[in-house]
């Protein structure tokens, strides 16, 4: 089987020969779509032992891929299970490396996560000891207890006087 640039090079098609006759249109629709997105296939019977099709492709890499498959001295299956082996080791090797990548940023974003959180919790201690040493909270602090302890003190005398004369606050 043969591969060759079937119009000029602005052209998307290539023109496959010697190809088996049980070959499909989906067989070569299916072995062309690693290369590119197929626009449309023309098949057809040279004789009773091949054929000829036009594969038209919607890309042009796509048509320069499908013209590295034809390597001299090689059939077209060998060259595409090279080719895509060649392309399964690639995608493989970037997607390790994409994992790498996002392991390694995980770290970053988590390293910075516990530095972040240890430092909101050493402001916020910084804070409660700054509302401890006040000044103002402390004199605030005092005030309260006082007006506090003269409240009770005042609770307590009424207590004691409602004690000693219950119908005071019924004259009233």
């Amino acid at each position: 089987m043969g591969i060759t640039n079937f119009m000029d090079d602005m052209e998307l098609a290539i023109q496959v020969l010697n190809i088996s006759p049980s070959t499909t249109r989906d067989d070569l629709n299916i072995f062309f779509s690693y290369c590119g997105t197929v626009d449309k296939i023309q098949l057809k019977r040279d004789s009773g032992h091949s054929q000829s099709a036009v594969v038209t492709f919607k890309q042009p890499y796509a048509v320069r891929t499908a013209l590295l498959l034809n390597r001299p001295g090689g059939d077209l299956v060998t060259a595409a299970q090279s080719a895509i082996q060649v392309l399964t080791q690639k995608g493989n090797e970037a997607m390790n490396k994409a994992k790498e990548t996002v392991k390694q940023k995980g770290r970053a974003v988590a390293q910075q996560a516990c530095s972040a959180i240890i430092t909101a919790e050493q402001t916020a201690g910084d804070i409660s000891s700054s509302i401890i040493s006040s000044s103002c909270i402390s004199k605030g602090a005092s005030w309260l207890s006082a007006a506090l302890d003269r409240a009770s003190k005042s609770m307590a005398e009424l207590g004691g006087v409602k004690a000693q004369s219950p119908n005071l606050l019924k004259q009233k």
